[in-house]
């Protein structure tokens, strides 16, 4: 299947070889269609507001194509620089994807009033005929990889599972070659082709805009609302000042202690620990512990104390562990807001940080 592709300023034209049968939910060519030939993917400002139907006529206007056999994917991400194409041939089949994937907007069910230009675009073309029922089922199995390399990205909509963005679009065709496929889940062939490639291309456009998988963890805490300033500001409030030594360059030390434990895979996997932790007891995972009593932080939970002494232990040994209890008991800043397993490791990490810079400094 020899697909061509055009890029110039701002814009992406995809030209297949032949008209193709189309499902798609993009805002100008979507619904069903039975004659795509040219998909465009087109660059618009983070702050665009103007009419999104309107912008695609324009655009394809000014492209001198055709206005009924097109279809158009608008984005904030560079089509030029950050467009990823994936395509296999398998099991006698063809599958091409193109995406663009922006993911400043993360979305979840929980999201509320927010609508920003960050969008994940995925087209998928197989050259096979697909049948009507299947196309409504590639659209499921897009979807569903798209969902799974979000999560495997660890994308965030604060504490929760982001799924992709508030304006996803997608476009799924086929060229209708014989024979007909009437399966495209992912135990059919079709469905394992095109998941797999929409799984790595999604993968491949996070990375481009930022998001890799091996990210840092002070990033990482970034994306649930922690801030490395919030935990900074936190080890302050009880930090014992040395003299001739003034609040920034307090604040300047602790935050590459801080940093430099973070770097730690050991540090990084006991905090990844409790994160994942408060992400099972929030939603009642933690056999014998429904979510609301979870957050009033019952007396019997003490494996988030557990884990807390295992991180401060690692870090500096008992003086860490005493720093902690100082910081565990008063809880200040952005402690005192978090949950049970937030905070204690939290407070941790801030405790190995703070005593082992008195051990150094008083040498």
């Amino acid at each position: 299947m020899k697909i061509k592709i055009e890029t110039q300023e701002n814009t992406t034209v995809i030209t297949l070889p032949k008209k193709a049968k189309s499902l798609s939910t993009t805002i100008y060519g979507g619904g069903y269609k039975k004659d795509l030939k040219h998909v465009v993917f087109h660059r618009v400002p983070q702050d665009f507001h103007a009419n999104p139907t309107k912008k695609c006529i324009e655009i394809l206007e000014n492209l001198n194509l055709d206005l009924k056999s097109s279809a158009v994917f608008l984005t904030a991400v560079d089509v030029q620089e950050k467009l990823v194409i994936t395509q296999k041939k398998w099991s006698g089949i063809f599958c091409f994807v193109a995406a663009t994937v922006g993911l400043s907007n993360p979305a979840s069910i929980h999201t509320k009033n927010k609508l920003k230009n960050s969008t994940i675009n995925l087209f998928v073309a197989v050259d096979k005929d697909v049948s009507d029922n299947g196309l409504v089922e590639l659209i499921k199995t897009i979807t569903e990889a798209k969902v799974s390399a979000i999560h495997d990205i660890d994308l965030r909509d604060n504490a929760n599972y982001a799924v992709g963005t508030t304006t996803d679009a997608l476009l799924a065709c086929s060229l209708r070659d014989k024979p007909q496929e009437t399966y495209s889940g992912f135990c059919s062939p079709l469905g394992k082709l095109v998941s797999n490639l929409v799984y790595e291309a999604v993968l491949k456009g996070a990375e481009r805009t930022g998001y890799r998988q091996d990210r840092p963890m002070w990033r990482r805490l970034e994306e649930r609302g922690i801030t490395l300033d919030q935990i900074v500001d936190s080890a302050i409030a009880l930090f014992a000042s040395f003299k001739n030594m003034g609040e920034r360059k307090i604040k300047e030390i602790v935050k590459e202690e801080i940093l430099k434990h973070l770097r730690d895979v050991n540090v990084s996997s006991l905090i990844e620990a409790s994160l994942r932790l408060d992400e099972d007891a929030r939603i009642g995972l933690v056999p014998g512990l429904k979510p609301k009593q979870y957050m009033s932080d019952p007396v019997h939970l003490v494996s988030d104390e557990i884990l807390a002494i295992s991180l401060a232990l690692y870090i500096n040994g008992w003086k860490s562990l005493f720093e902690l209890y100082r910081y565990d008991s008063k809880k200040p800043g952005i402690l005192s807001k978090l949950p049970p397993f937030l905070d204690d490791i939290i407070a941790a990490l801030i405790a190995g940080a703070t005593s082992k810079i008195y051990e150094e400094r008083s040498l």
